[in-house]
C-alpha cells in the first residue's frame, strides 16, 4: 500500500477571504522580505485568536474565522521617482508601536529588535475586502492599513508559571491564536 490515493471528494474546501471587520489576532511571525524588484517590506503573519469565540462583538470575525492565518506587508517608502528608499514611514512604524503598546520614548535600535518585540503579542486589526488590479486581472483581496491597527481589547492571560523556574511544553493547539 502506498502513501495515499488521490480522492478529490476528500479535499478540504477552498478558504475564502476573511469577512471585513475587526479581528483580535496573535502575531505569529514578523520577517523582512522583498519583492522581485527589491522593494522591501516587513511581512506579518497573524493568526485569528481562538479564545474569543464567545465574545459577542467578535461573532462575525473571530468566532467564524478563528485559527486562520492572515498576512500583511508593510512596505518601505518610495522616492519621487517611484524607487524604493529602504526606509519605512515613521507613521507606519509608530502606528504599529502604538497598537502593540510599546511605551512612548522606547529607543529601538534595529528592525530585528522591533520585529522581535511584536512576535507572540496580540493586536486588534481592521481587515477590509478590496479589489486588486494586476496585469489586467481584477481579484478580491484582504488588506489592512497600519493606522487601523489598535491595541487588543482582550489581553492574553498572564503566564501562571512565569518566574517559577518550572517549564511546560506548549504546542500550537495550546495557543489562543
Amino acid at each position: 500500500m502506498g502513501f495515499f490515493s488521490v480522492d478529490y471528494s476528500k479535499a478540504g474546501e477552498e478558504k475564502q477571504l476573511l469577512p471585513e471587520g475587526d479581528y483580535e489576532m496573535g502575531t505569529h511571525s514578523v520577517t523582512m522580505d522583498a519583492s522581485k524588484s527589491g522593494h522591501q517590506c516587513m511581512k506579518f503573519e497573524f493568526i485569528v485568536r481562538k479564545d474569543l469565540d464567545k465574545v459577542k462583538e467578535l461573532a462575525k470575525t473571530n468566532a467564524k474565522c478563528h485559527g486562520r492565518h492572515y498576512w500583511a506587508n508593510v512596505w518601505t517608502e518610495k522616492d519621487e521617482n517611484g524607487e524604493p528608499t529602504g526606509h519605512f514611514k515613521d507613521e507606519d512604524l509608530n502606528s504599529i508601536a502604538k497598537a502593540y503598546g510599546i511605551p512612548e520614548g522606547t529607543e529601538i535600535k534595529s528592525e530585528d529588535q522591533f520585529m522581535e518585540m511584536l512576535i507572540g503579542k496580540p493586536v486588534r486589526i481592521h481587515v477590509i475586502v478590496g479589489q486588486n488590479k494586476f496585469q489586467g486581472k481584477v481579484t478580491d483581496q484582504n488588506s489592512t492599513f497600519t493606522n487601523s491597527w489598535k491595541p487588543t481589547k482582550y489581553p492574553l492571560q498572564k503566564d501562571p508559571f512565569a518566574g517559577t523556574g518550572d517549564t511546560i511544553d506548549v504546542n500550537d493547539d495550546n495557543l489562543p491564536f
